[in-house]
């Protein structure tokens, strides 16, 4: 199969578990849900950011796509955050978060904002060789262990030292509650060394697709939101959505998935 084929085959993979057609948790408008407060999305704090990372797995990193296609600006990449941030907070309230990539630099150089993530409990049925550069296409073959779980993490702060607490708007989806408030894993595909797995909660989805090698995990962050109260009356507002980009990610491969040879 060709790249350009492979890329038909996950954006329709995507486009398909984006639908209306009972795929995925749905949304359900309760006012309880309008936007504003802080940690909506799942539980877990902004106290709580640099401590629920579990061991063995790795922050990544996810900056502006600067590749010939999808090319992005800074200004581009503050409204995507914004994009997906709209069931939660009105544009104002998110604040500038930066799209430079500074994943390899230590804490105490890092930009002030950003966005990272980590994930759990993510292996493949028949164990994961990461040197692997031949899977056949597959779909749904990730085996996610009771408590898998993937937060994305948009901060104002991604410094963890100073005097400063890190501030941080979480998006976790969680299977350990195996509900659609916490969200969770809901799609997953592989052809060779391509990897593109979806989460979702009531808000919307988002997909993590790329390709992988023995060291790092790379590609690109989609997304779709699924809800908005566009003006803040308390109102929530069902507004169709196309996926759009948020940028390209970097993380270590065994630290994202469970290796297992």
């Amino acid at each position: 199969m060709t790249l350009k084929n492979l890329t038909l085959v996950i954006s329709s993979l995507f486009l398909i578990s984006c639908g209306s057609d009972g795929s995925g948790p749905k949304a359900q408008s309760t006012k309880a849900e309008k936007r504003g407060k802080q940690a909506i999305r799942a539980a877990g704090t902004a106290a709580e950011a640099a401590v629920t990372k579990p061991s063995g797995s790795t922050w990544g990193r996810v900056y502006l796509d600067e590749s010939e296609q999808d090319y992005q600006t800074q200004a581009t990449f503050q409204k995507q955050v914004e994009l997906l941030l709209e069931p939660q907070f009105r544009a104002d309230e998110v604040g500038d978060v930066s799209g430079v990539d500074d994943s390899t630099l230590p804490d105490d150089q890092k930009n002030d904002t950003g966005i990272a993530f980590w994930a759990k409990g993510l292996s493949f049925k028949d164990g994961f060789d990461p040197n692997r550069n031949d899977y056949p296409e597959a779909e749904d073959f990730i085996k996610t262990d009771a408590d898998a779980s993937l937060r994305l993490s948009i901060y104002r702060s991604l410094k963890s030292g100073g005097s400063g607490a890190i501030e941080e708007i979480p998006i976790h989806f969680n299977d350990e509650d195996h509900n659609v408030d916490s969200g969770g894993l809901i799609v997953s595909y592989i052809l060779g060394n391509y990897i593109q797995v979806i989460f979702a909660d009531v808000f919307g989805k988002v997909s993590i697709s790329g390709r992988f090698d023995k060291s790092m995990f790379v590609g690109q962050v989609h997304f779709l939101t699924q809800k908005t109260d566009q003006e803040n009356t308390g109102n929530l507002i069902e507004v169709t959505r196309d996926p759009e980009l948020l940028g390209r990610f970097s993380v270590e491969t065994c630290g994202f998935f469970t290796c297992t040879k």
